[in-house]
Order: structure tokens, then sequence, then C-alpha cells
């Protein structure tokens, strides 16, 4: 199977597949709703491909499930709406991914498929779970549970997001503000042109109250910036109408529209009865407490503590006064999560985790993940990028490292993608860093070391001593230390960072360590810096909910508390 890029080329490229041989196996990928464009991608078109070439269709509906459709169910659902001429097979797609994110204010995803692809799916979800991966967590299935029970409030809701695009485009237009997209999408990027007019059109639009995301190259072309808005079915009448005036006010005021002569037109839709089913409504909400509730009870009864790892850490290393806590935090903050860090993903809980995992550590700056797995794969990926100064870069990895390191090297980008070599046991490590300082000179190296056992810490002391000690003098390194199961504090490890073209990750797991979701990784402040901006997982991925970071927080002080009365030093090293 191989992997190929149609973006630039069309269509008929997927027919030169097999023309040349090669590959006998294609999966064609597209998204639902392309959210840069607003855009659905052509059905019919891609139906008349599959006929003929047999190919897997792969679709990604993070933007498009709950978004679009008359019942939400996405892409394939809004083009049978919309071409009633020319219509599409309900089983065109083969496999299926959303984000519980974007669909319902979330965390985690979703895949669904036809049958044939169940076993191979499955196999490498339990292949995660063994290696530690996350489920999802019971507030989200009760978020996922409470919004797919009210099946006539949801389809309401959407009738509403869609006539509020409907009109913001309408309007737009009538000042001569280009809008891309399909009509009634929930998203309006508005063109700009030049990137520097996205970043100031998006400026200018925050002044009047409105978060407009500037996206310019290398997202889309240099030409092709725009600031996207996303339209929410809680927006109210007046919400809708002071988008309109902040979009209209700031391409005036930078001179992409003229408004003068035009006039105003107000959306006025908020308290249209017709579309509204009171009874139906209450009724389906009654339900669907009803079944949550019965099934949480259900499932409490028959919980045994001693079979599930993360609630018999949870007990014995948080508490159940931490309960109280993230209860009144979700009272606070909400069920939801924080949303995309380069949006609005950051709340108080996260900057205080962030701040104690530091202060843990030694560390001078720590960013927070949503998921171990993700955290560390995108960890990986980042750090597999050209650094300057240096003319070869390579990245050591033991034989025996967890799917999430294979998976981030893959998911670096092939043409910045450094060299690979794996080494047997830490012996091995030295021969083989030996070998490459000798052969090539402005080296960099960058080392994946995973502590799998608390009592294993205090050895890696002297590896990163030899590594200091070995490493040539025109050469760069930078170590991650994966310790899952405690959260380390060690002073030799500081003292390795403090050689110059040295650079000390450490990343940790809150899952393997206390029972509740997310991950961490804490370093200098300039590499952490960095990967605030590279890492994907953190920058595009929904941040931790705020009342699980809450939790988070009050079990640190906890640690921390404890640990300056006893002033032990080992508490970190077992994580009690």
């Amino acid at each position: 199977m191989g992997i190929f890029n149609l973006s630039t080329h069309g269509y008929p490229w997927v027919g030169n597949l097999w023309h040349y041989g090669r590959c006998d196996q294609v999966i064609v990928a597209i998204e639902g709703l392309y959210s840069m464009e607003a855009d659905v991608p052509p059905l019919d078109d891609l139906h008349r491909l599959k006929e003929l070439y047999n190919f897997t269709l792969f679709c990604d509906e993070a933007h498009s499930l709950l978004s679009i459709g008359t019942t939400g169910r996405g892409c394939l659902e809004y083009w049978n709406d919309k071409h009633p001429h020319s219509q599409v097979p309900s089983d065109l797609i083969d496999i299926r991914t959303a984000t519980l994110s974007k669909a319902i204010g979330g965390i985690g995803g979703m895949i669904a498929g036809k049958d044939k692809f169940a076993p191979a799916i499955r196999s490498h979800i339990n292949q995660l779970r063994q290696q530690g991966g996350e489920t999802l967590g019971s507030s989200t299935m009760v978020q996922a549970m409470w919004v797919l029970g009210q099946t006539t409030l949801v389809a309401r809701r959407l009738r509403r997001l869609a006539d509020m695009s409907r009109f913001c485009r309408a309007e737009l237009a009538r000042f001569r503000i280009p809008v891309w997209g399909d009509e009634g999408t929930p998203m309006l990027p508005v063109y700009t042109g030049r990137p520097s007019y996205a970043a100031r059109l998006s400026y200018v639009a925050r002044g009047y109250g409105l978060l407009a995301s500037p996206v310019v190259t290398p997202a889309v072309p240099y030409w092709g910036g725009r600031v996207r808005i996303n339209l929410s079915a809680e927006h109210t009448d007046e919400d809708v109408n002071k988008l309109i005036d902040a979009v209209v006010r700031g391409s005036a005021d930078l001179g992409l529209c003229n408004a003068k002569g035009v006039e105003r037109r107000l959306y006025n839709r908020m308290y249209s009865c017709s579309d509204v089913q009171p009874a139906q409504e209450e009724a389906e909400a009654s339900a669907t407490y009803d079944k949550i509730r019965d099934l949480i009870l259900r499932s409490a009864e028959s919980l045994e503590p001693e079979r599930s790892k993360s609630l018999s850490l949870f007990t014995s290393r948080c508490g159940a006064s931490i309960i109280d806590i993230g209860v009144e935090a979700q009272r606070h903050f909400g069920l939801g999560s924080g949303g995309s860090r380069w949006i609005s993903g950051t709340f108080p809980p996260h900057l205080r985790v962030e701040s104690l995992i530091s202060k843990i550590t030694g560390m001078s700056d720590c960013l927070t993940y949503p998921d171990s797995h993700i955290g560390l794969a995108s960890t990986i990926a980042a750090l597999c990028r050209p650094v300057n100064g240096f003319r070869r870069h390579y990245v050591l990895l033991p034989d025996d490292l967890p799917r999430a390191v294979s998976d981030g090297f893959t998911l670096a980008p092939p043409r910045d993608r450094p060299n690979r070599r794996s080494f047997p046991d830490i012996p091995g490590l030295h021969t083989l860093l030996s070998q490459l300082s000798t052969t090539h000179a402005k080296t960099y190296f960058t080392i994946y070391l995973r502590a799998p056992t608390p009592e294993s810490l205090p050895s890696l002391r002297d590896v990163l001593r030899t590594l200091a000690k070995d490493k040539p003098r025109k050469s760069g390194m930078t170590v991650l230390i994966h310790s899952p199961h405690c959260i380390p504090q060690d002073a030799e490890f500081l003292k390795f960072a403090q050689h110059p073209n040295t650079e000390l990750l450490v990343f940790g797991s809150f899952h393997e360590t206390m029972g509740l979701t997310g991950a961490y990784v804490a370093g200098s402040t300039g590499l952490i810096q960095e990967l605030r901006f590279t890492s994907r997982g953190y920058m595009y991925t929904t941040s931790p909910q705020p009342f699980v970071m809450d939790m988070v927080r009050a079990t640190l002080e906890k640690w921390t508390a404890d640990a300056d009365g006893e002033g032990e030093r080992a508490l970190w090293l077992d994580g009690r």
C-alpha cells in the first residue's frame, strides 16, 4: 500500500496508481467538511471513481458530524439533502471518523465503518490499551448520550445553524465581502487575500468583540489569506447581528469593502414558534436523562474497584476529597472541553498544573496534553525537525519502543524527518552514539529513554552523566525521558541540561500516576515554547477538560504539601 498526496493533481491520478502498478490497495481520504474553505467534497464524483477503481473511501467528519445534514449525520446526508438529482448511496463511505470535541464539546473521538474493517481496528485499539492508552472519560460518554438522545432538539438547532449561515453569507455579500464555502455550512471563511490583511482583520474584528482566526500560508496559498469565523446554534439573534457588524466594520476599516449606502438588515429568527416542539423535546430530554441515570447506577453497582486500574490509582493517590473539587470546578467551568489551544483552550487550571509540574520536576516550563498517546506521538513528531546549526540529525530509539513513539516518527514530515537508528540496550546506545559522532561532525541527536518503573529512574542518572561526558563538543543533544508511572524530581537530571547544546524533556502521564486523563511534557522554556507551536497534539487538539485539570491541580498541591512536610524526595519516585 502506498501513500500519495492527490490534492494538487486532481482525481485522475487515482487511475494512474493502478496503471503503473505502484500499489494494489488504495485508500482515498477526504474530509466531510473542509474547515478552511467551508465546502463539502463532491461525493457524486467520488462515487463514480469508486465504482470504477473500487478503492476504500475514508472520511474524517471532524467538522461535519452534528454540524451539517438534516439530522447531523454529516457530509453524506448534507449532499443528498442538497442534491436530490445526484444522490449517492448510504454506504458510499467505508470508514468514518469524528471528534467529540467539535460535535458535542467533549473530548476524544469515534470510528464507524463496515464490518470487514472491525477486526483490524479493534486489534489496533487493544494494542494501544495494553500500552497504557486512555479510554474515554465517563463525562464525555454522558455528554454524547445526552446529545444523541435528543433528536428533535438537535434537528431544530441544526436548522437554525444552517439558517444563520445562509443569512450571514447573504448579508456579507451585500457589502461585497467574499465568503467562501457551501451554503448552510457553519464556517464563514472571509477572504482577505494577502496574509497581512488576514492578520489585521482578525485583530480589528477582535476589537469589535469577534473572535475571527486568521488563516494564512502554509495552511492556504499565499494569496488565499482569510479569517475563519465559526457559527454556533447557541448564538442569539443579537450575537449574529454583532458578528456581521464586526466583519463589516473591520473590513471597512481596512478598505476591504465599501459599506456606504448599504442598509443593514437585521437577523430576527430567535423566537419563531413554528419550529419549536416543546412537548416532544421535553419528553426526549426526560427519557434520555432516565436512561443515562439508570446506566450510571447499574455501572456503579457492578463496578469492582480492584479490577479498574484508573479507579484504584485515583482512590489511593487522590482521595475522595478531590471529587468534591472536581464537582465544584465543573459547576464553574462547565462539563465541556477547553477547545483548541490556538483559539481559546487554556483555562486557569491548565496554567496552574503546568506551573506545579515545572516546580516538581525542576524544569522551567511545561505544557499539558489531553491524552498520553497523542501527547507522546506529537512530541516525537515535533522533535523530528531540522536543527539550525547542525548538518545532520539522528533520532535514536530503543528496539522495544512504545507504539506512540513509532507513530510520532511516522507523523513527522518526510522531507524533514531525521535519520532513525535503533539500539538494543544502554551499552548499545553508547556504542551507536560513539560511531555516529566519529563519522559525522556537527550532528544533532534526539534520544528517547523510558523508565518502565519508578525504581528504574535512578539508573538513568548514570546514563545522562555518560551521555553528557561522551557528547562531542560540536554536537547537540535532546534527551526525552518518558516516565509514565511517576513524576521525577532529580537534581542529576537538571545538571545534564546545563551542558552546552543539550536539552532535557520529561514526559509523564496523569492517567498512570493518579488515574485521571491527560499528560505533560516539561523542559526548558525555549524548547517548550517551540513545542507549543509545533506540537500538533498541543496546538490543534482539544485541551484537557478544565474540571479534570482542576482535580489534577488539587492532587499535585496535596502531593507537594505532603512532600514539604515529610521532606522526602522518594515521594515523587513512587507517586504516593
